[in-house]
């Protein structure tokens, strides 16, 4: 989690100095109902995200239960 955390540090870093990756993190966060605070406090978020919550929110996504599974079968010939 330290490693992920500070890579994500890192990336909002760089993101600042350039314009166009700025605006595509605000636009991101815009674009799912967050405001333009959370981007201007992303690194004191990403330090309060704890592994219980990460923990929590991957057995919430990979939940076997609302999973799809999909075959490809190869197509047979006509005889």
């Amino acid at each position: 989690i330290l490693r992920a955390k500070k890579s994500l540090r890192t990336e909002l870093i760089y993101a600042k100095e350039d314009l166009k990756t700025l605006a595509y993190a605000y636009g991101q966060a815009l674009s799912v109902g967050l405001d333009t605070d959370y981007v201007e406090n992303w690194i004191d978020n990403i330090n309060q995200v704890t592994k219980e919550q990460i923990d929590a929110a991957a057995k919430y996504i990979f939940d076997k239960n609302r999973s799809v599974t999909g075959y490809l079968i190869k197509k047979q010939k006509n005889n």
